[in-house]
């Protein structure tokens, strides 16, 4: 180990991935070199081009160079780029062009010192997905180090027979560094999950992280987020480690977790939308010697382009906050307000007047509030955090709060139940508990899955004592439960498409819910039978269908709209609505569904309000609102209020456009919608 005038250099780290030593005083070291490769570990103000070898048995020589250390240290982390070859899949896959020239530019204008790509950078994890994803990065002109997800391993390689494709083309799969004063360690934690190597990877990461000076800040860096027994066990083995932050990805939403000063974050997918509709997005973390900032930033733009309209008559905009996410529920003083930060790893839960927009009470929550609230009979407030722990609030007062059982690996995308007896359903990892509403002790536990697949949650409605729970996630899918025990009634057969929007109720004692392959079911939920089926074919909603009388209405992620039969299921209408100028690829319809004095408003994620009235089912453009709208708007006496991005929150005028408009009297071709029509005008 040498320095660019070849001299000596002692104290360097390096390792064969396996065990770690220092370079003696002469900069050499010795190294059973039984893994595929050798690699340095250059303390901070060095750097090494090539900073890994394959193992041959032959001497290595490295050579290390100096350079500036900074003030601050600004880290670009991207993750889940999902790069193939193939013809991409919306949502799924992209191939190299303009959002990977937007991300590229967004990292040099932010002036990453380094970007750490945290897994599923190829889709396949093909040879020639690999080396055109390092030729795309390479093209940024920012340094990069990279672990591999589960895309990134190839179905062609089997472990035992070789290297892998990653290895081949990439290097190492799990690694360390250092960069301005920070020390970044690296683990392939998808293998070491499924138990290829865990022990040889988690030895090395104990030797690792033994070498490091007391009290330096340690990045951990992983594709999925480790749960909380991997974390203590780090802390046991390693004592005294300054673990300030993690980054990681798989979960194709942002997220950040604050636990014992250590800020865990998640970040989007960096080059299509996340499953919570937010735009292809990168993260900014930034250390300035004491602490981590981080900024996500979206390449593209947090708001859609805009188009010509008619302005709405507005009749109040509200800003509650900084909030990557918005939801609203209708509340007796106007509506509740959630938000999620994860910037800082908190939320917010505000009520506003419903006439005048003004807080009214708001309180600040340990944990972003990805979810809408769920409201009692006397106003009291119910939530649930991303990374599960539930609280309630009383008119800006903590009653009660229980900590998720582990906010590592929780993933709550539904908003909490109540059971109308004084229960609150909500989920844990791996299972679901009923609460009880005056102090949160639990009434029942019911284990779904095992607690490091964990489930995903999107929702989920009460019909007839039971509770019919959308559940995406390894070995679960659409289950329902009694509630008065939590005793599964029945639950989708292994295999069947998860539901990929909350149940409806049609009020007849059957549900409607819609699945990820494009299939609309009505089923009775205590015997789980099938009425009937409906395929609106790929890609599915990702919103609750809207029940109007004989009527089930669906808005697919393509910005369309069917309307079915409720007795029949046949496909009565089917309207595209507009531009379809969704983040992404096809990604235009978040949950923006709401009917407002009989007429029902759709709001893509672009912006665009479209309106039908229940008499011809034409969709009208309203207008092209100023912000991104991802959650469900409400209504709110005559107004619908729409939650923007970054926590927008704006009140429209409905009857602007459901009795200020004059509506064509041509005769519905059917005689559900016939009646629908009939009705309504009889009451406007």
């Amino acid at each position: 180990m040498t320095d660019s005038h070849r001299k000596p250099l002692a104290g360097i780290v390096v390792s064969d991935g396996l065990s770690s030593r220092t370079t003696g005083t002469d900069g050499e070291f010795d190294l059973p070199a039984s893994g595929p490769f050798v690699w340095v570990c250059p303390p901070s103000g060095w750097t090494c081009s090539g900073w890994w070898r394959r193992t041959t048995g032959m001497k290595q020589r490295f050579v290390l160079r100096r350079s500036a250390v900074a003030q601050e240290t600004r880290i670009a982390h991207i993750t889940d780029l999902h790069l193939t070859l193939q013809c991409p899949v919306p949502g799924r896959s992209h191939s190299v062009g303009p959002e990977l020239h937007s991300m590229a530019g967004a990292i040099r204008n932010h002036r990453a010192d380094l970007i750490v790509g945290t897994g599923d950078i190829t889709d396949g994890g093909t040879h020639a997905e690999l080396k055109q994803a390092i030729r795309a990065l390479g093209g940024v002109g920012v340094p990069f180090r990279l672990v591999p997800g589960n895309h990134d391993r190839s179905e062609d390689w089997e472990p035992g027979s070789g290297s892998s494709p990653w290895e081949e083309v990439v290097g190492p799969r799990w690694w360390s560094m250092n960069i301005g004063g920070l020390h970044l360690v690296a683990i392939d934690w998808r293998r070491g999950l499924n138990g290829d190597d865990r022990e040889h990877q988690l030895r090395w990461l104990t030797g690792d992280l033994a070498l490091v000076r007391p009290g330096q800040p340690v990045i951990l860096v992983s594709h999925d987020r480790p749960d909380s027994a991997f974390f203590h066990r780090l802390r046991r083995e390693s004592p005294g480690i300054n673990l300030v932050a993690g980054l990681s990805g798989h979960r194709h939403t942002p997220s950040a977790v604050k636990l014992n000063n250590t800020l865990h974050l998640s970040t989007g997918p960096a080059l299509m939308p996340g499953r919570d509709w937010s735009p292809p997005q990168i993260r900014m973390a930034v250390w300035d010697g004491s602490e981590v900032r981080t900024n996500i930033v979206f390449p593209a733009g947090a708001s859609p382009r805009r188009f010509r309209s008619t302005p709405p008559r507005w009749s109040f905009e509200a800003r509650v906050g900084h909030g990557h996410s918005l939801n609203l529920a209708p509340h007796p003083d106007g509506m509740v307000v959630t938000t999620a930060d994860h910037d800082k790893a908190t939320g917010r839960v505000t009520v506003l007047d419903g006439g005048s927009g003004k807080a009214r009470w708001s309180w600040r929550g340990p944990q972003p509030i990805t979810t809408a609230a769920a409201v009692g009979s006397e106003g009291e407030v119910y939530v649930q955090g991303s990374e599960g722990t539930a609280a309630r609030i009383d008119e800006g007062r903590l009653t009660w709060m229980i900590e998720s059982a582990d906010a590592l690996i929780c993933r709550v995308a539904g908003p909490p139940i109540l059971t109308g007896d004084g229960g609150l359903i909500v989920q844990g990892p791996g299972f679901v508990q009923c609460l009880k509403c005056g102090d949160g002790r639990v009434r029942w536990t019911r284990k779904l899955s095992d607690a490091g697949s964990c489930a995903r949650s999107v929702g989920g409605c009460l019909v007839g004592g039971f509770a019919v729970l959308s559940l995406a996630g390894p070995g679960v899918g659409l289950t329902v439960l009694k509630v008065s025990d939590g005793s599964v009634a029945w639950t989708d057969r292994a295999g069947t498409p998860p539901p990929s929007a909350p149940p409806a109720d049609l009020g007849d004692g059957t549900v409607v819910v819609v699945r990820e392959d494009g299939r609309v079911e009505r089923f009775e939920p205590g015997t789980g039978r099938v009425r009937w089926e409906a395929r609106l074919g790929r890609p599915s909603s990702a919103s609750t269908p809207v029940i109007i009388d004989e009527l089930v209405l669906v808005v697919t992620a393509d910005a369309s709209i069917r309307i079915l039969d409720s007795k029949t299921g046949w496909i009565l209408r089917e309207h595209r609505l507009g531009r379809n100028q969704g983040p992404a690829t096809g990604a235009s319809v978040a949950g923006g569904v709401a009917r407002v004095r009989g007429v029902l408003h759709v709001i893509t994620v672009a912006g665009e309000w479209w309106r039908l009235d229940p008499f011809h089912w034409e969709p009208e453009m309203v207008a092209s609102l100023p912000v991104a709208v991802v959650s469900r708007p409400i209504e709110v006496g005559p107004n619908l209020v729409i939650p923007g991005r970054e926590g927008l929150v704006l009140s429209a005028d409905a009857r602007t456009w459901s009795e200020d408009r004059r509506i064509r009297q041509a005769v519905p071709p059917s005689r559900p919608l016939k009646k629908v029509a009939e009705r309504w005008l009889r009451q406007t």
